[in-house]
């Protein structure tokens, strides 16, 4: 909504996106939620917000995941391919990925090879 007493002109060229120094998605959409408190009524709201979600254990299982990526040399900045059918494994991968600040790049059966290629190596 355009603030009263100023043209659409203007509001355009005094609007700025609020940028964090820090973000991750992958905290944002487990952890962070409105109205959360401190203490175990904070982790029961969170709790109940992931069950909404793949499982009631998306956040743990995508932090495992994440584990698993590092311990094979994966880190933050590195591209993972991510080969996997719509489904809540495909949301724990994501979750994992961004996690550990990986660029998730989701591959489908049909991108032929030169679509392979090109996010596999040319990037």
């Amino acid at each position: 909504m355009i603030p009263r007493g100023l043209s659409y002109d203007e509001a355009m060229r005094q609007f700025r996106w609020p940028r964090p120094e820090r973000f991750n998605i992958g905290r944002a959409v487990c952890e962070r939620h409105p109205g959360a408190g401190a203490g175990a009524d904070r982790r029961e709201r969170r709790r109940q917000r992931c069950a909404t979600g793949p499982s009631a254990s998306s956040w743990p299982r995508a932090r495992g995941c994440a584990n698993a990526l590092a311990a094979q040399g994966i880190g933050k900045g590195d591209r993972v391919g991510v080969f996997l059918s719509q489904g809540a494994e495909l949301t724990l991968c994501h979750l994992a990925g961004y996690r550990m600040g990986a660029v998730v790049l989701p591959l489908f059966t049909l991108f032929g090879e030169e679509a392979l290629e090109y996010r596999a190596i040319r990037n």
